[in-house]
């Protein structure tokens, strides 16, 4: 059962060390190498793709992707008692990410970076409006 999550950048979630089982949402650019997550205590792990803007019209977060992380968390996340998000710089787009699901289900939220926070309010807000449906 989840306990915390944890928000972080992607040197941060590559450096992670965790001994109980923990799952990831590994939020990195489109087009970019998939975040190199070996850790033994990781148990299972959801890859996004997705600039960190407010609009446009490719690779932005969408509601197939909030689905995406929501589900996860609900469905792939049982044996985990952290749940590690990350993105580039663990500034936006993770502490979104964290914050939004931390709320969603009242789970307690840490993050790496505290002093410098500026969640992306389109990822909080289409997690916010699939967390309804």
């Amino acid at each position: 059962m989840l306990e915390l999550i944890y928000s972080t950048s992607r040197a941060g979630a590559e450096t992670f060390a965790w001994r109980e089982p923990f799952a990831a949402i590994s939020i990195t650019d489109p087009g970019s190498r998939p975040a190199s997550l070996h850790q033994a205590s990781l148990i299972a792990r959801c890859d996004l793709q997705f600039w960190d803007v407010e609009r446009g019209e490719i690779d932005v977060f969408d509601p197939a992707m909030a689905r995406r992380a929501l589900t996860f968390v609900r469905n792939d996340c049982a044996g985990a008692t952290l749940l590690l998000v990350h993105c580039e710089a663990g500034i936006s787009r993770s502490t979104a990410m964290a914050n939004s699901l931390g709320r969603i289900h009242a789970i307690d939220v840490r993050h790496q970076n505290a002093l410098f926070l500026d969640p992306n309010p389109l990822v909080a807000r289409l997690l916010a409006e699939q967390a309804m449906l």
